[in-house]
Order: structure tokens, then C-alpha cells, then sequence
């Protein structure tokens, strides 16, 4: 089973990284952090991540990004260039032309899991600027089993998990 860690859209909010990265270390198999850190490409916390760039940064950061894990590959990317916020399956056909059946991505700050296309689509939300219904500061855990399931997790920026039903 891989524990992955999701985050995104912290905009220069340094410090929550250091608090999540802290609190999931000895659990989570990898960091993932979505796109519009605001940060700069030499900090020393990205040694702890997978990071992208997202519409905001500066720093050259790739666009998107994959990740092998045992149980499959995950891609990685801010999705401002594909069009998350209007139709998932642009950023779904890209994961699977990537081989990946998992795409996390972030950009619109609005917690969002669904499948498309077969592709688990995992946005965190922002663990700054939350939009949309949901008005808390979140960030998400994929837990991928060796069977191939998979669960996720939402939490706020303390540790507590999210109450999806509420």
C-alpha cells in the first residue's frame, strides 16, 4: 500500500508545508504538492515533494509530472492547461495517454474527487484560499492499496479530518 500526501495552491504559505510534511512523515510513501506554492525553486522543503508549477509561480517547475508507485502511476500537474476548471476530461485523457490512473491537480481550490475516464481525479483543495462550498482550508491522503483501491482522505490544515457528508 503507498500513502501519498496531496496539497496544493499554499500560496507562500511556507510554513503549512513544513506542519504537513512534519505530521505525515513517518506514514505518507510520497508528498505531492499541486501547483501555486509561490516558493522558490532551490527551498529546501521541495526535497520532501513531487511539486509543479502552477499558474502563479515563478519558479521553473515543470508543468506536469508522473509518479510510479507499486500499485500504478499518478499524474501530477496544476491543470490550468487543462482546463480543470470546466471539463475534467481533457486533464483525464492526458492521464491516460500518460499511462496514469490517478491525476491529482489543484487551480481551482475546490476539494473534487471523481472518476473520469477510469482516472481517480483527486484536487486537495487549497490549504490557503479554499473556494466553493466547502469553506475550510483542506488537503487530501490517497491510501492505494495493492488491489488496487483506493482511498481518500481529506483533512484541515490542523490534522482533523474533513466531514464530506456535512
Amino acid at each position: 500500500m503507498s500513502k501519498i500526501v496531496i496539497v496544493s495552491d499554499n500560496h507562500g504559505d511556507r510554513e503549512i508545508l513544513e506542519t504537513i510534511v512534519s505530521r505525515h512523515r513517518e506514514e505518507a510513501d510520497a508528498f505531492i504538492h499541486c501547483g501555486d506554492s509561490e516558493g522558490m525553486a532551490d527551498d529546501p522543503i521541495w526535497q520532501s515533494f513531487t511539486v509543479v508549477q502552477g499558474n502563479v509561480d515563478f519558479a521553473p517547475f515543470p508543468i506536469a509530472e508522473t509518479v510510479e508507485f507499486p500499485e500504478g502511476k499518478l499524474l501530477v500537474t496544476h491543470g490550468h492547461r487543462f482546463d480543470v476548471k470546466g471539463d475534467l476530461n481533457v486533464l483525464a485523457n492526458y492521464a491516460k495517454e500518460a499511462g496514469c490512473t490517478v491525476a491529482c491537480f489543484g487551480h481551482s481550490h475546490v476539494m473534487t474527487l471523481e472518476r473520469v475516464q477510469g482516472v481517480l481525479m483527486i484536487n486537495p483543495g487549497s490549504v490557503r484560499l479554499p473556494r466553493g462550498n466547502y469553506p475550510y482550508p483542506t488537503y487530501a491522503i490517497l491510501d492505494w492499496q495493492q488491489n488496487g483501491q483506493q482511498t481518500v482522505t481529506y483533512y484541515h490544515r490542523d490534522g482533523s479530518p474533513v466531514n464530506r457528508e456535512g
